[in-house]
């Protein structure tokens, strides 16, 4: 962006088009707060009206003008305006007009309106507010933490009419609590009904063509009336419904939540005890024997790098659900990779062995050597808990086509069916890892998925419960 105006102060408009075509290309990327896309649009259109090419203008401000009519971006109220008259200023005479743009603005503005007004609405309510000439039903229920709304414009609001007037030659007029007309025109001789008796955002005024023919089809209108009032409280039922699935997945996460702060907490104390009772026997001299002495000295390397690579693995996860990772991809080889996670973990698990078996000659791949160690150890970790009694765990490296495959093997315990998609989710365990007494915090297999994404790849499973599982890890080859 920087380069194209620098061009343009220079004189190079051709160059600056260019510049801004490349830019174009980054899509929806936010360059100051705002879609590079549209920035380099606008910004070309600029250059074309400095160059003075007036109908290669035209013809990329209407289709700038139709893309922000469409809402192809979402923009702030402000931003939006002045784009929209810029360009409509650019494409002159050619503005195409775009249908409904009006209530879509409406609607728009009273979104915008509720989202600002939040903490003063009542818990649940209904209102018709003008925006220019259209008004707008908003009917809602708002919480601290939620807010449900449903807005309804022009369009909707003579639908009702039409439904409630039926093949009836009657005249219907809705106007607000203050007298203002927001639908049809007051007729002399009518009946009317406040907004107080019908409980609707309006007063209903009703003026006979027909008087014959209104009298002979009263139950056929007063039926539609109730059907309108019926759509209403469906619609607010339906918008309690939602609030209430809203605020019960929200306790559902916290509990997940607060059985993640046990968990880890658990997991921390465990080394910490370890540490804190073989360093206070050292440090007082308790320990005698050298032999015995290099073996707390060794249980505590153990013990300090198992307590690293739990902080680095929540560190890790905190910075993957910020989305503030940055992956730095460089060529690696798979099968170096496997068999050094492999003797690594070999040397800190007690009694567990890790067979490897490379059946591709070479896996080259680009990714960040790092976090496919962390991924494979976690897979690694996995199926040692979940194994009690078979205590070997198998890795193949295969290669079909286009892709590497990591497969992680165990004879564990397995996973149900009906669990074997919620396992990925975040702070979700099995349900089966009470009766083990297994240890962990719920984010292994997470992080697992996350890496595969980053590195364009994905995670499968097999899994039979009493006869083990394979979390296998694609992974797409330079």
């Amino acid at each position: 962006m920087r380069l194209g105006r620098s061009l343009r102060k220079a004189g190079l408009a051709n160059e600056a088009l260019q510049t801004y075509n490349n830019l174009a290309l980054l899509g929806a990327t936010l360059v100051e707060g705002l879609p590079a896309e549209l920035i380099a649009r606008e910004a070309r259109c600029s250059v074309l009206e400095e160059m003075g090419r007036r109908h290669v203008l035209e013809r990329a401000a209407r289709e700038l003008y139709g893309d922000l009519a469409q809402g192809r971006w979402q923009l702030r109220h402000a931003a939006w305006d002045f784009l929209m008259e810029e360009t409509r200023a650019w494409a002159g005479s050619s503005a195409i007009q775009v249908s409904g743009l009006d209530a879509a603005t409406a609607l728009s503005a009273a979104a915008e309106s509720l989202w600002k007004r939040w903490s003063d609405l009542p818990p649940a309510g209904h209102a018709i507010s003008f925006y220019g000439s259209r008004p707008v039903l908003a009917v809602w229920t708002a919480a601290p933490e939620r807010l449900t709304a449903v807005l309804a414009g022009t369009e909707y609001l003579e639908t009702l009419c039409r439904q409630a007037a039926g093949e009836a030659q009657i005249q219907i007029c809705l106007s607000d609590r203050d007298g203002q007309v927001i639908l049809g025109r007051v007729a002399g001789l009518q009946a009317t009904r406040t907004a107080a008796a019908t409980r609707l955002p309006w007063n209903l005024h009703v003026s006979n063509v027909n008087s014959a023919g209104e009298l002979a089809q009263a139950g056929t209108r007063r039926g539609l009336l109730l059907a309108g009032l019926a759509i209403l409280g469906a619609l607010i039922l339906g918008s309690g419904y939602f609030t209430f699935r809203g605020i019960q997945r929200e306790l559902a996460v916290g509990r997940l939540q607060s059985e993640f702060v046990s968990a880890v907490s658990h997991e921390f104390r465990t080394p910490l005890t370890s540490m804190r009772q073989l360093s206070e026997m050292l440090s007082k001299g308790r320990v005698i024997s050298e032999d015995r002495r290099q073996q707390y000295y060794d249980v505590l390397t153990r013990e300090s790098e198992r307590l690293h690579r739990l902080v680095e693995g929540l560190l890790n996860f905190g910075r993957t659900e910020a989305g503030a990772a940055r992956y730095h991809l460089e060529p690696v080889e798979l099968g170096e990779l496997i068999r050094s996670v492999a003797g690594e973990f070999q040397r800190q698990a007690e009694c567990c062995q890790v067979e490897v078996s490379l059946d591709a000659a070479a896996c080259p791949i680009r990714g960040e050597r790092e976090m496919l160690s962390l991924a494979l150890w976690n897979l690694l970790d996995n199926a040692l808990k979940y194994s009690p009694e078979c205590r070997t765990i198998w890795i193949n490296l295969s290669r079909n086509g286009a892709q590497a495959a990591i497969a992680v093997r165990d004879q564990g315990v397995g996973i149900p069916p009906h669990e074997q998609r919620r396992i990925f989710k975040k702070f979700v365990r099995g349900a089966g890892t009470a009766a083990l007494g297994v240890k962990g915090t719920g984010i292994g297999l997470t992080m697992v998925v996350h890496v595969a994404k980053a590195h364009g790849g994905q995670v499968l499973l097999e899994s039979e419960v009493g006869r083990g599982s394979t979390f296998t890890l694609l992974l797409p080859v330079e």
